[in-house]
């Protein structure tokens, strides 16, 4: 059945409809009243039929249900466990430590979400384990969490519990650099001053000489991160969201920016992101501050989490998240739609003679948080139309009359 056209039985029953995916399954939240009144249904449909009534009582709502099962503990295994090889809560070893994040239903309002994860916290802290972060916000509820696996293994069973997974890794995966020395490269044009801003949340942005007097402010969320950069990817970003690609001006006479930058160090020097907070609390909190404090409203966050492909029928916690933010603070967030190999790195030659066919497999489904439906979605970065050059004005003419004649002309549709 499709949960979202029977939702107005299932609220009549007092059942709150959570999920729902692809193949009509859904899942349902009940209290163990409400649970009794939907069993009395499904009795009475097994009944007598009623004399003066055509058909079975209940008929047109129970033929619809195809199975009814209660949610197992293996069921709530995240995406990034059973990549890791789990099948059950049996692979939870008794004395092994374990960095989690136990995520809730949005089974009721926030603050009775909020009760049932203080619940797990004392639970945890009983039990000598540690309660990191607890992230409560308009339809998410997380907890990261260390414990030892006998530990972690009964919240398994905790009807509110969506889902208990392995905290989220970034994929820092970069282009090829352009080797070139400062001779090679021509002279560089003031900032100025009116430039849009842009937060790039990544590894940080060290001072490029390309890029320093670009840089308006530098932040780390959470503090502890530190401002020294040790992975190039944040860089790398910056650096296009600033130039484009750099090749396209080195003929040129001068470079030119089109933004200034705010850089937002939110991953470790080990290229991880911090383990004591959730993403949605570490996320929240850096745009919230940008935002606030900079006035910055385009945020590019060039991270993905490719253990958590899409799921169909629901959206990640990083990606309800940077939904929400986009909503409540009116910004504008790029987000990527995530890299892989073609045939997990074999011959790149396959991506031409496999193409299109190999981006339908199941491992080319988009990343979190490519499925926010407030933020702007980047699937690929193109270093040419193919065009012949000597075609290629005539091309736009003809069919982009809004085509920007150069980079240096792009920061006024930035500004706009």
């Amino acid at each position: 059945m499709h949960g979202l056209a029977m939702e107005s039985d299932w609220e009549a029953l007092g059942l709150t409809l959570l999920a729902t995916d692809s193949d009509n399954n859904i899942v349902l939240f009940s209290s163990s009243d409400d649970l009794r009144d939907f069993r009395s249904r499904l009795e009475a449909y097994d009944g007598p039929i009623p004399d003066g009534q055509a058909g079975r009582k209940f008929e047109g709502f129970v033929n619809r249900i195809g199975d009814i099962r209660t949610l197992e503990p293996r069921d709530r295994l995240g995406t990034r466990l059973k990549e890791a090889g789990f099948a059950g809560v049996e692979d939870f070893q008794d004395n092994e430590q374990y960095t989690v994040d136990i995520e809730l239903w949005e089974f009721g309002p926030r603050d009775a979400r909020l009760s049932k994860a203080e619940e797990i916290k004392t639970f945890l802290d009983a039990q000598n384990g540690e309660v990191f972060d607890i992230y409560t916000g308009p339809s998410i509820t997380l907890v990261r969490a260390r414990a030892i696996g006998r530990t972690i293994r009964p919240i398994l069973s905790v009807p509110e519990v969506a889902f208990v997974d392995i905290p989220p890794k970034p994929d820092l995966e970069a282009n090829e650099f352009v080797q070139l020395t400062l001779g090679e490269v021509p002279q560089v044009a003031p900032v100025e001053d009116d430039l849009p801003l842009i937060a790039i949340l990544d590894s940080g942005v060290n001072d490029h000489p390309l890029l320093q007097d670009a840089i308006v402010a530098r932040e780390a969320f959470p503090d502890d991160l530190g401002e020294a950069v040790t992975w190039g990817h944040g860089t790398a970003v910056g650096g296009i969201a600033t130039m484009g690609d750099l090749r396209n001006q080195l003929g040129q006479p001068a470079i030119y920016r089109a933004a200034r930058l705010i850089s937002a160090k939110v991953v470790t020097d080990d290229g991880q992101f911090y383990d004591r907070q959730t993403l949605p609390t570490q996320m929240r909190g850096a745009i919230e501050r940008i935002h606030g404090q900079y006035g910055c409203r385009i945020f590019v966050i060039s991270l993905g989490d490719l253990l958590a492909r899409f799921d169909r029928g629901r959206v990640g916690s990083w990606a309800t998240t940077l939904d929400e933010l986009a909503r409540e603070l009116n910004i504008l967030i790029f987000v990527p739609a995530g890299n892989r190999s073609p045939r997990r790195g074999n011959s790149v030659e396959q991506a031409r003679t496999h193409y299109p066919g190999y981006l339908l497999e199941e491992a080319n489904r988009i990343c979190e948080p490519a499925g926010a439906a407030n933020a702007v979605t980047v699937g690929s970065l193109a270093h040419s139309n193919g065009i012949e050059p000597q075609h290629a004005r005539a091309f736009f003419t003809k069919f982009d009359p809004l085509r920007i004649p150069s980079w240096r002309g792009s920061s006024s549709i930035l500004r706009a």
